[in-house]
């Protein structure tokens, strides 16, 4: 089932009846609800305020690609003027914000940064009121989808450091202590091994390829047991007595 990650956000018409609506907004509250307080507003997908994700300051378009551990801003369009404003994002993106509230998952101002996850999608929509209409407006989601981050492979005895969405980054060898076996996007080499312990020997050393290897060491004076059908090396000898050798009587 695909994922999708959604952010949305809450914004009404600030004045002395509605100022602060989206503060009461419960954490949980779902985007079709979120007019429904005790003045009966109802929502509605009417309206021309938005919110689009940006990137570096510009503002990117709808079904255009993000790309994995991407850090976005957000802003919105299109509304009145003093406007009250609440940010959530539901999922697994992460938020960061000088108002965040709701476990980190909602902000009250647009100071908002977002990590885009690994799969999936974002998707982005606003809700939005004015006292004198008696509606909550709800604007269409736009959805981006999300690219992962290919990084090109290095040879056995390096890593690739910096690649991400701008850079395809470069192989670098591994650090002392530290080894790749064989050839992969790995962001990191592996630690070798620790030294040998007493009573083993070092078998293989730990370079920017190879692992360090440890073996057992033979106890002194030890050696290969005598096979059971050893003979020896000595020919045999008759102990019995010697026969007198017949003559001719």
């Amino acid at each position: 089932m695909k994922n999708t990650w959604v952010l949305v956000a809450f914004a009404a018409l600030s004045n002395s009846n509605v100022l602060g609506w989206s503060r009461d907004v419960s954490c949980g509250t779902p985007m079709v609800n979120c007019g429904h307080r005790r003045m009966g507003y109802a929502t509605s997908s009417s309206g021309s305020g938005y919110v689009r994700l940006t990137r570096n300051g510009g503002t990117i378009l709808c079904g255009s690609a993000v790309t994995e551990g991407e850090t976005l801003g957000l802003s919105t369009r299109n509304l009145l003027a003093g406007s009250d404003i609440l940010i959530e994002v539901l999922q697994a993106s992460s938020i960061s914000s000088s108002t965040a509230r709701c476990g980190r998952t909602r902000s009250l101002t647009e100071d908002v940064t977002v990590v885009v996850p690994s799969y999936g999608s974002v998707s982005v929509q606003i809700a939005y009121g004015n006292e004198n209409r008696g509606t909550v407006y709800l604007s269409p989601q736009c959805t981006y989808p999300i690219q992962s981050v290919t990084c090109e492979d290095c040879p056995a005895g390096q890593f690739r450091s910096g690649c991400s969405i701008a850079s395809a980054g470069v192989c670098v060898t591994c650090a002392s202590g530290t080894y790749a076996s064989s050839p992969g996007a790995r962001t990191a080499c592996a630690s070798c091994s620790a030294a040998c312990a007493p009573g083993t020997n070092e078998s293989a050393q730990c370079t920017a390829t190879t692992n360090r290897g440890c073996t057992a060491t033979a106890a002194p004076g030890s050696g290969p047991a005598p096979s059971p059908n050893a003979t020896a090396n000595s020919p045999a000898t008759n102990s019995g007595p010697a026969k007198p050798n017949a003559t001719n009587g």
